[in-house]
């Protein structure tokens, strides 16, 4: 799991951004340093997040579970829309399934699902769900892809907030950095 640690220093009037990754997955330690200055720490935080996910393969949701989780601990507002072959995992018990292996990276996966639960890795379902509950997160499920499924919000995993279409979304979204994975 990434550890995550911010530093503020006085005199300088900088935050440093110390972010560590240790992967025992393929044996490799690697460091990132990031220095930002309050100013744009500060502008940074003030807006949100938004993630829209469409392929449900396990490593792009290990992805949204740790985006997710490093937004809340930065205090960022979070906006997420599910659709694709990503919205399946969003149904009642549907992170219960297994997520789509994508053609050609079997080998991968399999070694990627043996490290993570080498160190014990929460889960994405886990991580999104802690971070709805405690911060500035809310996700939603495509009307457009509900709908061609016939599926309904009672269908849906507790912590998916509501069925809104793009329009909607875009909205909500409108100061907000968007990322697609």
């Amino acid at each position: 799991m990434p550890h995550f640690t911010v530093f503020y220093s006085y005199n300088r009037n900088i935050y440093i951004i110390f972010l560590s990754l240790i992967s025992q997955v393929w044996n490799l330690s690697l460091s990132l340093r990031y220095i930002i200055t309050i100013k744009e720490m500060i502008k940074m935080t003030d807006k949100g997040i938004s993630i829209v996910i469409s392929t449900g393969t396990e490593e792009k949701m290990v992805m949204l579970g740790v985006l997710t989780q490093t937004a809340v601990n930065l205090g960022m507002p979070l906006r997420i829309f599910v659709t694709g072959t990503a919205l399946p995992l969003f149904l009642k018990d549907g992170y219960r399934k297994e997520p789509i292996l994508p053609r050609g990276f079997e080998g991968y996966m399999k070694q990627l699902r043996d490290g993570l639960q080498k160190i014990k890795f929460e889960g994405w379902h886990e991580l999104l769900q802690n971070s709805v509950k405690d911060g500035d997160v809310k996700v939603y499920v495509c009307s457009l892809m509900s709908s061609a499924l016939n599926i309904q919000k009672k269908g849906l995993d507790p912590m998916v907030e509501d069925i809104v279409g793009a329009t909607n979304f875009m909205i909500q979204s409108a100061e907000n950095q968007i990322i697609t994975i």
